[in-house]
């Protein structure tokens, strides 16, 4: 009797030994498909969204600060001709130009880390890694954080 109490107590103490096993390489293989499938596909399909804003967000700050600052061509350029009309210098501003430049960085450093609060949108799809369900499901939201240049 005693026997029987031993050989079912190693019974299951193998049980959730292989129970815990199994567990541990379920969660590996999760993260190895996470890293090798599922990151590429996001990354691939966030980069392009996030170089268009960011080119969106520049101009807008371009826009932006010329128009705040009422800045003309004629601001940041002075042209001198010869008595005959040729042109003879073009002096540029560029202590104005920098300052205009700082400006311009500023803001659109302010509408980059706006993007990143709002994020990306991804279609469920594509974490599948497979490319024809990529534009499929519903949009699922990636924060982002705007590092680099």
């Amino acid at each position: 009797m005693e026997y029987c109490k031993q050989k079912n107590k190693k019974k299951k103490k193998r049980k959730v030994r292989v129970f815990f096993a199994l567990l541990l390489l379920f969660f590996v293989l999760c993260f190895i498909y996470l890293e090798l499938v599922v990151n590429p596909v996001v990354v691939a399909a966030t980069r392009q969204s996030v170089s268009s804003l960011s080119s969106t967000a520049i101009s807008d700050a371009v826009y932006d600060v010329l128009k705040e600052e009422n800045i003309s061509y004629e601001d940041l350029v002075a042209i001198s001709y010869t008595s005959s009309g040729d042109v003879s210098l073009i002096n540029y501003q560029s202590v104005k130009m920098n300052l205009i430049a700082r400006k311009i960085y500023s803001v659109a450093q302010k509408k980059l880390d706006q993007l990143g609060q709002n994020g990306v949108s991804v279609p469920l799809g594509a974490f599948t890694g497979l490319p024809f369900l990529a534009g499929v499901g519903p949009q699922i939201s990636i924060k982002m954080l705007p590092i680099g240049v």
